[in-house]
């Protein structure tokens, strides 16, 4: 069935209320028979745009706009007329809402129940027809917002999948470089252990020569001060390796506290993501009461 050029309610339009009122209303022309309707937390852009959408099977040509009138040229309403009709529209901001009121010109008469009372009940559809396509509208724009929020919410939690499983190699990670560490701590002991005893037999070798003069004793007493910085450097060494192994393990005990914090905020979004999934499916549900309009 084409949008608006029947008497029959559309789809399930009839279920859903939206009150159409009638009045002399001035406009361009003067003061004529208006359908007039309210649309709830709307804005004139989007009232216009979805107006010229509703009135696009007509094929009228189009001229104005919210800002002075919206002017529907030659539409083609067999139902309504014989002729074309010209279809005039004012639409304007009232606080939060929209008000939309339009005159139908069959050609020298505007529309009005008195003397056309069939085409006036036409007239009150199409104008009933563009606001519900108007609040289906508003309720796809909620979906989507909707749906966005959620998609927003399931990528945080991806982060904080992500952002955990980071702590964990890094505490894994953290762990290796303690092992490492404390191998070449091993290593840095047998190396220090080897050069106090190099030091001992070196100052043996200085007391058995120490009424020697010249170079010998001179060499003697250089190669223990080589000693005792070699080992003076093992010891400085090894000083860092275990607070490298205190950083590490400051570390890892960072990564856990975390690592609790992160779960608990994984458990929190998780809670939210379910809270959105229920309201996308709320939104989808009203939404699904609406026709789909071509």
């Amino acid at each position: 069935m084409v949008f608006g050029l029947s008497l029959m309610p559309i789809f399930s339009t009839a279920q859903i209320y939206v009150d159409v009122v009638q009045d002399s209303v001035p406009m361009s022309k003067g003061r004529y028979h208006a359908y007039s309707l309210t649309l709830s937390n709307a804005t004139v852009e989007d009232a216009e745009s979805i107006l010229r959408e509703a009135f696009k099977p007509y094929k009228a040509k189009v001229t104005g706009n919210y800002k002075t009138e919206v002017f529907f040229d030659d539409a083609k309403i067999k139902a309504m007329s014989e002729n074309t009709v010209d279809i005039y529209v004012r639409v304007y901001q009232a606080s939060t809402d929209v008000k939309v009121d339009a005159f139908f010109d069959l050609g020298g008469i505007f529309l009005n129940p008195q003397t056309h009372p069939e085409q006036s009940k036409l007239a009150e559809q199409m104008m009933r027809d563009y606001a519900i396509r108007y609040k289906r509208f508003q309720v796809q724009q909620e979906l989507d917002q909707q749906k966005k929020l959620f998609a927003e919410q399931e990528k945080e939690l991806e982060s904080m999948i992500k952002e955990k499983e980071g702590m964990e190699k890094s505490i894994a990670s953290s762990d290796r470089g303690i092992e490492k560490t404390r191998q070449t701590i091993a290593s840095n002991d047998m190396d220090q252990q080897r050069k106090r005893a190099e030091i001992e037999t070196q100052k043996d070798v200085i007391i058995k020569i120490s009424d020697a003069v010249g170079e010998e004793k001179k060499v003697a007493e250089k190669t223990l001060k080589t000693l005792e910085k070699d080992l003076e450097k093992l010891e400085k060494d090894e000083e860092k390796l275990h607070e490298s192994i205190q950083d590490q393990q400051s570390k890892i005990e960072e990564n856990r506290r975390n690592i609790e914090r992160n779960l608990t905020d994984q458990s929190s979004k998780k809670q939210n993501i379910e809270a959105q999934k229920s309201k996308v499916s709320e939104v989808q549900s009203r939404l699904s009461g609406y026709p789909t309009f071509k």
